[in-house]
């Protein structure tokens, strides 16, 4: 075997001695627990899901064979493979596995007990792997690992395989009836809630995926994770906001940002201000929004990070644009665009540009904005980015309608229109709607010009959007 200087960790799924489905998931989550508990310990490991997917990719059955580890070691740029199996008999787990490093192959490392004993098993054999995969396991080491949410009830980790088995063929019912049963097996279990989220997604529950949510934050806190909590009230929020319930959303960020400042963690403080500041931008607050950006961008500038000082500076210029501070927008989005081009990111450049070019627009820069406009759709099409392109066929429509070329105004506006629609942004839709509504308005087409400016408003009024005072003035105009 060739040596691999990238000190990188996999484990791979685990193979029981029964050749079943259930037992073939069984081995996964098995793999997957363990990769838990070593990435907790501060191992450099891989996500639980890498092993698979290349055994996958590469025709490579388990459990691999010494050419099959090679190819995976290879594939995925590894230092050591743990790989192994499992037997399950007479209420005893037990788990046999081997660490493949770059030139050996470590004789097995065995142990077994009670399933009543699961999570002891569990970190027993995790501290064990940790031994042999080269890593001291001080008293530092041994804490972190125990800080690993645990999974006492071995029938209740059974049941959330069966229900992952039950996701995957798409019997959502089974599913979540699935969780249900391992909820009540063990109520401190985290990760059915997790699973439960997942299921409802894929099943469009809005009521299991509000629950699952609030049960996976209030798990968090319960177990002494506040921290965790916070992240996963972030992702709440970001739900909420997507179901239109910004006012629940709001309360959701500012609950994880008081989390995240009384326990110092900076990065993640500057990412729920800037999410924050997003939704307060959306709500018709510019003033609060900017004022929220830059707070972010101080901790950003502090921290040294420029790719996030590239976007909160992009989404500063938004709301300076919204102001109408038209000098501080352009310095911010230039701001931008000189860090996207260090960095040579070609989808923040089309960004930068594209939002160069509304506020050119707006300060009768016509022939700059529309060089900034062509240049962002050039790169978007690169990058195959359609939410990108929508955005600047909307804006570059405007500018030809400003223009009075009316027919090349309303074909860019139907393009945008119909990729919002492709992608279900329902917000960006209805400023599509509202765009077209005006031109219409200009064009005469009063009946085209209503239909659209009303679709609109709907939209906008069940959000909450600031935009309900654009399409209000359109109604009234149009009535």
């Amino acid at each position: 075997m060739t040596l691999r200087t990238i000190s990188t960790i996999a484990i791979a799924p685990l193979v029981g001695d029964v050749a079943d489905s259930e037992y073939s998931w069984l081995g996964a989550s098995l793999g997957k627990l363990l990769t838990e508990h070593l990435a907790g310990a501060g191992l450099p490991v891989l996500h639980y899901n890498a092993v698979g997917e290349a055994t996958l990719k590469l025709d490579q059955p388990l459990p691999l064979d010494e050419d099959g580890a090679e190819a995976v070691m290879e594939a995925l740029k590894l230092s050591k493979l743990v790989a192994g199996g499992f037997r399950l008999k007479d209420d005893t787990l037990h788990l046999s596995l081997t660490v493949t490093a770059a030139d050996a192959t470590s004789a097995p490392l065995t142990d077994s007990d009670k399933t009543a004993a699961f999570a002891a098993l569990v970190e027993r054999v995790a501290l064990a792997l940790v031994r042999r995969l080269g890593f001291p396991a001080d008293d530092e080491r041994q804490k972190r690992l125990r800080a690993v949410p645990r999974l006492r009830n071995f029938e209740a980790f059974r049941q959330l395989v069966r229900a992952r088995a039950a996701w995957a063929d798409e019997d959502f019912p089974l599913a979540l009836s699935l969780v249900q049963s391992a909820r009540e097996l063990e109520p401190k279990l985290e990760e059915a809630a997790e699973v439960q989220i997942g299921v409802a997604r894929a099943a469009s529950d809005p009521t299991a995926i509000r629950d699952g949510f609030e049960r996976w934050a209030e798990l968090a806190k319960r177990n002494g994770r506040p921290v965790v909590r916070a992240e996963r009230l972030l992702l709440f929020g970001h739900w909420l906001l997507d179901q239109g319930a910004w006012d629940e959303a709001e309360d959701r960020y500012k609950t994880a940002l008081s989390v995240f400042r009384q326990h110092g963690r900076r990065l993640s403080e500057a990412q729920a201000l800037d999410n924050l500041a997003g939704l307060l931008l959306r709500q018709g607050e510019p003033d609060e929004a900017a004022a929220t950006y830059r707070q972010s961008i101080a901790v950003y500038e502090m921290l040294g990070s420029q790719q996030d000082i590239a976007t909160a500076s992009y989404n500063l210029a938004l709301a300076y644009k919204a102001q109408g501070e038209t000098g501080s927008a352009l310095g911010a989005i230039n701001r931008v665009l000189s860090i996207a081009r260090q960095l040579k990111e070609s989808g923040l450049e089309a960004a930068a540009l594209d939002q160069r070019g509304t506020i050119l627009a707006r300060s009768g820069g016509v022939q700059g904005a529309q060089a900034d406009y062509e240049q962002a759709l050039k790169l978007y099409e690169v990058e195959g980015n359609l939410i990108g392109l929508a955005t600047v066929k909307d804006h570059l429509a405007t500018l030809h309608a400003d223009a009075g070329d009316h027919a090349a105004a309303e074909a860019l506006h139907l393009e945008a229109v119909a990729l919002f629609e492709q992608l279900g942004d329902a917000h960006e839709l209805a400023v599509s709607w509202a765009n077209l509504a005006a031109l219409y308005q200009q064009m005469g087409a009063y009946d085209q010009a209503w239909d659209y400016a009303q679709r609109a408003h709907e939209v906008f009024t069940r959000l909450g959007s600031g935009m309900q005072q654009v399409t209000e003035g359109l109604l009234a105009g149009l009535s």
